[in-house]
């Protein structure tokens, strides 16, 4: 597994059908594409972390976890205040699509991490839409985002093996095709369930 130089993503853009690789709209191809990586933007809209009356989420419970979260919605150039210990839910302004032979890795652009915002996720072979960003103040004061920033970066890396196509199936089905910010899809994964039927006695509701 190697990570792809501007070179080689570029060449991945010019493919056709499957093979290609899709980020949508580059709106600064200079400054965006970088040695070994491609500068994401801050997208539109926003689910805020809400304290609530009832204030566990717990996966036994039946209700839904997008409860949890409040909407919101910026225009572009609009400012958005990020504020300490808060956890945010964004997307990327970019439509991204993975051909089945790439990996991505999602991090923050080192000086937003500086500032206390710390960000690192995976992006699945074959994934379409747009990326959520779990977004997370560490530091002691609010920070202004701003909706076009560019805030993340992606790097890509070839993926070799025989079962990529099962492993896109099975892997990326909860978190595809969405353009919006993305609340969790835990309560989907069967391990409660799996616990309950065999420590029914022993798990506490």
């Amino acid at each position: 597994m190697g990570i792809l130089t501007s070179d080689k993503i570029k060449e991945y853009f010019l493919k056709s059908s499957d093979d290609k690789l899709i980020v949508t709209p580059i709106l600064d191809p200079d400054t965006q594409l970088g040695l070994t990586t491609i500068d994401l933007r801050l997208g539109p809209k926003f689910k805020v972390d809400l304290r609530t009356r009832e204030p566990v989420i717990d996966l036994n419970d039946e209700r839904p976890i997008e409860t949890f979260f409040d909407h919101t919605y910026r225009n572009f150039g609009e400012r958005f205040l990020l504020y300490p210990n808060q956890l945010v839910l964004a997307s990327t302004f970019e439509y991204v699509k993975l051909p089945k032979d790439l990996f991505g890795l999602l991090i923050t652009r080192s000086s937003w991490n500086r500032l206390g915002i710390n960000l690192t996720s995976i992006v699945q072979p074959g994934y379409a839409g747009v990326l959520t960003l779990e977004l997370m103040n560490k530091s002691s004061n609010p920070i202004a985002l701003y909706v076009g920033l560019r805030l993340v970066q992606l790097c890509l890396f070839t993926v070799e093996g025989t079962n990529s196509d099962q492993y896109i199936t099975q892997s990326i089905s909860k978190y595809v095709a969405h353009s919006e910010p993305k609340t969790s899809n835990i309560s989907e994964d069967k391990d409660i369930e799996i616990l309950n039927n065999k420590f029914r006695n022993t798990i506490r509701h």
